[in-house]
């Protein structure tokens, strides 16, 4: 306890006695940094460190050996083959030799030679079996003398190398068996050794043994049970100031030796002196010409002063940055930079005399700093909430004076200190306060209430005249006159400038080339503004404002103002959000200054100016020197906190430089602060070496196998040729500067000559060259680097690299192919004969293969010409034959004739058109015109044409996505042909009962489809030729059904080939073929003339657009039945189309809707509407299936049906025909086409009405043929039916509508609408026409009055009679007396 009570105490004097001395040098106070947290010896110990000949630093741990190059630590394992091996590597000695090895000696493993260029250890060890062995396994000590010997101290004595790898120890002398810690070489040629018995001074003689003397380093009168601590040396350094003069470290003290007079000092720990008397290790500093050098102990590292006797001590403060990282201090180096590295119990960090000389000054609660003041040498803070600060410089001491302020008044945003000695400090909401600077108690304040136009004062400037301009935050200028104070408000000035419209951050002043007074007024987001000035010094208007124009290269760069400075040239710098701006006033031009050109950042926030010209610029990301007047590569130099800075974000116009050539930067934290003329520039070059050699991005070792071959030999840096097998086709090569000061600005470039002759520039994230697929060749790699601040080495590190030609590339390579060539002359030679005798043969076959083109051409030609000719008359012939197919009284022989007559012309068409559309591709007529479409709904379309005639050769067919939607660009009408030619072919060679398959699939490039089928197949000798024109493979001559023209899959190659798309095809006899048709997706790869980018598909609903203010009333279904307006169903799955049909056709019709087919049949059956609009393609159940279904039904079959489709071919209609369609049309459709359509269908049924009442009811027969009535048969049928029940009823007086409707199995609404629909009439209606119809029958055949009347189910002799003559215009006994004249009449 008492011990740590001694060491505080020592702690605080220390302390206080570096507050007192080092005051003075606090600019140029050095900090520690530690190897970053990740890296292994960040929390080891460092028992030994040395910089080698190249300038790697190598770390010597208790976990062994490490080399740093800057950026990363590599680890060389030891080989360790002693007993003492789970000991571990715990290295305490390094050492170079003038070889290049490196020799590291352990605590307990020996002494280990690492030869760098393979990376292997040499391994020496002690063996207590032989004398010429190790002396001990310990090794503290190492060095080579002047002849080359290699020399160690062990814990038992001196032993050299020899040649032959064993050992002769130092015999017979004072050291012969004690342990030997450190040995240095004096300039006199003299070695000093240290070892726990004292100091030992040694001189080599000529047969390479040493002469001993013993220095005597106890204090006189020493107690002897102190005397082991004195003698008990860790290290020795010779004074390279002061000859003969040694310091000597020890476990009890520092100590002064002076061999020339053999005077000793001892120093012993004290408060405020050295830190603590176990002293590790002595570094006398380069880079200092005080003649101090630093001490590390174990407690603490010291600086130590001889000529003034002053200690300057660092420890480890917790959570302090910048202070030593562990106090424990075991090894000292100084690299060649003139850092000095410190070994501690936890790890290694720095320090540096050499980081330039940035100081912070912070203020209380680490206060912002928003505003400066700098007159009569004194200089004033503005803050923001702490009110307003004297900063007071007592030569290199600088502190703070705060003068307190109430609420608001402390957020000075502005302040100026005019030539009398005023403060003027402008608030944020307090106003403008003014005071005396030696007596700031008494202050005046102005605001609104008394003069000023806004208590929010941005800028406080004085002219010539002592005028005060004061910028306000929205309420303009102010003039105001400290004489007079009066207070002149400027809102607007003549010529359009409006002053209060952005805040003024800053004024200044200049005269104009008449002489004319300027005020200049930086805003905040309107620009820069020039008030011309009269006499008196008032403005008089705007005479020129400059704004950003992104147009114009020379506006300014930004209309937000941050600050301005006017340099000792004269010139004009203004400092912006974006950029830095040099005005020319004359030509009112901006040259402009980015990041790009070495700022640290494009938003500037303040100027300043040393006595060397150079401007000093601070931003957001740092502090920058620049200097435009100097070398492009010198002119701006940045500075960040790798350099020192206590922060990298500082304030807008917060600057001022003062007459002790002090710069002063207001930041967010405090101050920064520094003379600019003590940055010294680092000199010292780096040497660049190469450090790691990446194959395939693995990290190769030396030794290391790559299929089988060891590619390294050597190390990357020492090789001085690299080998390359052709297939080692990507590798890097990582570099590193080896120098230490701030490796992170390191700057790099790199080339490969052979390759690339220029220079690719690169930094310290991009440390590695990567190359690939080098050509067979030899290359040099050479890369070079700078120093942080810019400085080049002088020569860069070079790499020779060979990359071997592949094997095909090779000289015994070329060598076969001579013989191969030699024996391909021979062969030619041997094979003339031959070719002679089968040159006739390859004319003929020439001569052939061209006549086939050219008859293949013809026949095109020929066709092509006849075709238009063939169109009209086949014409003719399609029409004639429609319409007798559609008779129905027809034979069957005849109708079938007629079929096949259709087919063929049909086929003849369709051959005609295919000739046309081949000829026009070979022609280049044809024009795409490409439309983005909805493939999935496109092609389900196309399936459905083939739907019925697969059913009708029972194959199944089905067409499968594996995507729900998949736009394209393609032709729609091209793309339909091909789709056609396909799934014709597919079904013409598929067998009855087969199999057919169509599949839609796409990835990120292209949509594939395809198409399956288990027909006949295509022999494989026929494959190659069957996209050629005319060719029709032997498998179709089998059968009628399976003939073809030769064209169609040619005019599918062509139609695919203009899609920028593929086909291919694959078959197997008798197991059928596939077809697969590759296009690619986007629109990229058509022209843009054959984009049609406006296309809309035909079901979009923008194609029907309807008035939503419409009112449409839901009717419900009874009066739906009896309305006299016509029923409508719409089956439709767009519900936009549905709603738009219904509103065109309200009021005139009833409209009910159907959402897919199914609901559509389900609302046929239970409504019986009069006519049905169905779209084709649908869920559940399409078009065409519900119109086949209604017309086959009985009860529905007299129901007109319109289909919608947005197909158009008549592929399409012909099948909608066939279904029973009465009409077909295309989508988009016109609502005037559609009503036109609905009425002509409801007129043709009423003419059927108006038949069936003029041919049927008026007429007394029963029987109804086809001869009299225009309707289908299944409507006749169900006539008949309903004739026959009544017929079969007819005396019954009972027999209502509901036992009809019960009878023909549908409900009574249906049976209305039903004959309702055929007859014009309704059921009762109907079936008394009957009745009374075969009364009449009755009464010709002689019946009487009365007895018909019963026989036709009437009960009422009166009621029957006013049927009777509501029928036929006379009553019944009229009628008999008439009989032969309306019968005959009526026949």
């Amino acid at each position: 306890m008492q011990h740590q009570i001694m060491i505080l105490r020592k702690g605080f004097w220390i302390l206080l006695l570096v507050l007192v001395f080092w005051g003075g040098l606090q600019a140029q106070e050095p900090s520690f940094s530690r190897l970053p947290e990740d890296m292994v010896v960040s929390n080891v110990a460092a028992t030994a460190m040395y910089q080698d000949k190249k300038g790697f630093l190598w770390v010597g741990t208790w976990n062994g050996l490490y080399r740093y190059d800057g950026y990363n630590l590599k680890k060389f394992k030891l080989t360790i083959t002693s007993p003492d091996e789970i000991k571990g590597e715990k290295i305490i000695a390094l050492y170079e030799d003038r070889e290049g090895y490196l020799w590291a000696g352990t605590e307990n493993t020996g002494l280990y030679r690492l030869d760098r260029t393979t990376e292997q250890f040499k391994v020496y060890q002690h063996d207590p079996k032989s004398k010429k062995s190790l002396p001990d396994n310990k090794v503290a000590s190492i060095f080579q003398d002047d002849q080359g010997k290699i020399w160690v101290g062990t814990l038992k004595g001196l032993a050299s190398l020899n040649a032959d790898h064993s050992f002769t120890r130092l015999e017979n002398s004072e050291i012969s068996n004690i342990e030997i810690t450190c040995t240095i070489r004096g300039r006199d040629g003299s070695y000093w050794f240290g070892s726990t018995y004292g100091v030992f001074r040694g001189i080599l003689t000529p047969n390479g043994r040493f002469s001993i003397t013993r220095m005597e380093v106890v204090p006189p009168g020493t107690p002897s049970d102190f005397a082991p601590a004195h003698n008990h040396i860790y290290d020795i350094k010779e004074d390279p100031r002061k000859d003969n003069i040694f310091w000597i470290g020890s476990r009890n003290g520092l100590k002064r030796f002076d061999f020339a007079s053999n005077q000793i000092q001892h120093i012993q720990a004290t408060s405020g002196g050295l830190s603590n008397n176990l002293i590790t290790s002595i570094v006398f500093p380069s880079g200092q010409n005080d003649g101090g050098f630093f001490i590390g102990t174990d407690y603490g590292l010291n600086y130590y002063l001889p000529d003034q006797g002053v200690f300057k001590s660092y420890f480890h403060v917790p959570k302090q940055a910048g202070s030593l990282h562990a106090s424990t201090v075991l090894s000292l180096c100084e690299d060649r930079v003139g850092q000095i590295w410190v070994g501690t119990n936890k790890g290694v960090g720095k320090m540096n005399f050499l980081r330039n000389p940035f100081s912070a000054l912070h203020l209380p609660e680490d206060v912002s700093i928003n505003s400066m003041a700098y007159a009569n040498d004194r200089l004033w803070a503005g803050s923001f909430g702490q009110g307003i600060f004297e900063i007071i410089r007592n030569k290199d001491q600088i502190s703070y004076r705060k003068i307190p302020l109430n609420g608001q008044a402390n957020f000075i945003h502005a302040l100026h200190a005019d030539k009398k000695g005023n403060i003027w400090a402008g608030t944020r909401g307090e106003g403008l306060l003014v005071f005396k600077a030696d007596n700031p108690a008494q202050r005046k304040q102005y605001t609104d209430a008394n003069g000023l136009s806004h208590n929010y004062i941005m800028s406080i400037g004085e002219d010539e005249r002592g005028v005060m301009w004061l910028g306000t935050w929205a309420g303009g200028l102010i003039r105001h006159d400290p004489e007079t104070g009066s207070f002149n408000i400027y809102k607007t000035i003549k010529g359009g400038g409006n002053l209060a419209q952005f805040p003024i951050v800053l004024t200044f002043e200049y005269k104009n080339e008449a002489g004319k007074p300027v005020l200049c007024v930086g805003t905040r987001g309107g620009g820069l503004l020039e008030l011309e000035l009269d006499k008196a010094g008032f403005p008089q208007k705007l005479l020129r404002k400059s704004t950003n124009n992104p147009t114009q290269n020379q506006t300014i760069s930004s209309n937000f103002i941050n600050c301005y400075w006017k340099d000792v040239f004269g010139r004009t710098w203004i400092g912006t959000e974006d950029g830095l701006n040099l005005w020319n006033q004359k030509t009112n031009s901006y040259k402009h200054f980015f990041k790009a050109d070495g700022l640290p950042d494009d938003i500037i926030q303040s100027l300043a100016e040393d006595e060397n010209g150079n401007l000093w610029v601070s931003s957001t990301k740092g502090v920058s020197r620049f200097s435009p007047e100097r070398s492009k590569k010198d002119y701006c130099r940045v500075y960040d906190l790798q350099d020192g800075l206590p922060s990298n974000f500082f304030n807008s116009n917060v600057s001022c430089y003062t007459q002790d050539r002090y710069v002063f930067f207001g930041s967010n934290n405090g101050f920064l602060y520094f003379q600019p003329h003590q940055i010294r520039d680092n000199p010292v070059a780096p040497t660049v070496e190469l450090v790691d050699f990446r194959l395939f991005n693995h990290s190769l070792q030396v030794g290391e196998k790559v299929h089988n071959r060891v590619v390294l030999n050597q190390n990357i840096g020492e090789i001085p040729k690299l080998l390359l097998r052709h297939s080692d086709n990507l590798f890097s090569i990582e570099f590193a500067a080896l120098h230490f000061l701030e490796p992170n600005k390191n700057q790099y470039k790199f080339r490969l000559l052979g390759f690339n002759d220029n220079w690719i520039p690169s930094d310290a994230k991009e440390r590695v060259a990567h190359y690939s697929n080098l050509p067979a060749g030899k290359y040099t790699f050479e890369v070079q680097a700078a120093n942080n601040d810019g400085l080049w080495a002088k020569e860069p590190a070079r790499l020779e690299i060979r990359v071997l030609p592949p094997f095909w590339l090779t000289w015994w390579a070329y060598l076969i192919y001579l013989g191969i060539i030699a024996a391909a002359i021979w062969m030619y030679r041997q094979s003339i004969l031959l070719r002679e005798k089968l040159r006739n043969q390859v004319k003929m076959e020439t001569f052939k293969r061209e006549k086939t083109e050219e008859l293949g051409q013809m026949k095109i030609h020929f066709f092509t010409n006849i075709s238009h000719e063939l169109r009209t008359p086949l014409t003719l012939l399609v029409s004639p034959l429609e319409d007798l197919l559609k008779q129905e009284n027809t034979d069957a022989s005849t109708h079938e004739m007629y079929t096949l007559m259709h087919r063929n012309v049909e086929r003849l068409k369709s051959m005609i058109d295919q000739l046309l559309e081949f000829r026009k591709i070979e022609e280049g007529l044809l024009h795409l015109e490409v439309v983005e479409t909805d493939l999935v709904r496109f092609f389900k379309n196309i399936a459905i044409a083939f739907r019925d005639l697969a059913r009708h050769r029972n194959i199944q067919f089905s067409f499968v996505s594996s995507v729900e939607e998949l736009k394209a660009w393609v032709d729609r009408d091209l793309l339909e042909k091909v789709l056609f030619n396909l799934l014709s072919n597919a079904f013409k060679y598929s067998d009855d009962h087969g199999q057919i398959l169509m599949k839609l699939d796409c990835n990120e490039q292209q949509v594939v489809f395809s198409l399956e089928d288990n027909g006949i197949g295509i022999p494989s000798e026929e494959m190659p030729h069957i996209f050629e024109q005319f060719y029709r493979a032997r498998s179709s001559q089998h059968g009628n059904r399976r003939q073809g023209t030769g064209i169609g899959l040619a005019l599918t190659k062509s139609i695919v080939e203009l899609h920028k798309g593929s086909i291919e095809a694959y078959s197997i006899i008798n197991r059928g073929s596939v077809f697969v048709v590759k296009l690619p997706l986007g629109s990229s790869h058509f022209p843009p003339e054959v984009l049609k980018l406006y296309y809309r598909d035909p079901e979009d609903s923008d194609h029907y657009p309807y008035d939503q203010n419409t009112k449409l009333v839901d009717t419900p279904q009874e009066e739906l039945i009896q309305s006299d307006n016509p029923l409508v169903l719409v089956v439709e799955d767009n519900a936009d189309i549905r709603t738009y049909i219904r509103r065109s056709l309200y009021p005139d019709y009833e409209v009910i809707e159907a959402e897919n087919g199914q609901e559509g049949l389900e609302k046929t059956r239970k409504l019986i509407p009069d006519i049905i609009i169905s779209d084709v393609i649908m869920p559940e159940l399409d078009g065409f299936e519900l119109c086949r279904t209604v017309k086959q039904e009985e009860a529905t079959a007299h129901i007109p049906v319109i289909l919608l489709s947005a197909r158009s071919s008549q592929m399409y209609q012909v099948e909608g025909y066939d279904t029973g369609a009465d009409d077909y049309i295309a989508k988009p459709f016109s609502i005037d086409l559609l009503q036109a359509r609905i009425r002509n269908l409801l007129n043709n049924r009423e003419r059927i009405q108006r038949h069936f009442d003029q041919e049927f009811v008026r007429k007394h027969e029963v029987d109804i043929s086809p001869a009299e009535l225009s309707i289908n048969h299944l409507d006749k049928q169900f006539l008949e039916k309903c004739i026959a029940l009544v017929e079969k009823h007819i005396e019954d007086p009972d027999y209502s509508v509901e036992q009809m409707s019960h009878e023909l199995l549908v409900s009574r609404t249906q049976l209305y609408r039903k004959i309702k629909a055929i007859t014009g009439e309704s059921p009762n209606h109907f079936i008394r026409t009957i009745r009374v119809k075969r009364a009449a029958q009755l009464l010709e055949k002689g019946y009487s009055v009365a007895e018909t009347t019963y026989k036709v189910g009437f009960q009422d002799l009166k009621y029957f009679r006013e049927c009777f003559k509501k029928q036929f215009g006379m009553n019944p006994s009229e009628f008999v007396q008439q009989v032969p004249k309306i019968s005959s009449g009526l026949n």
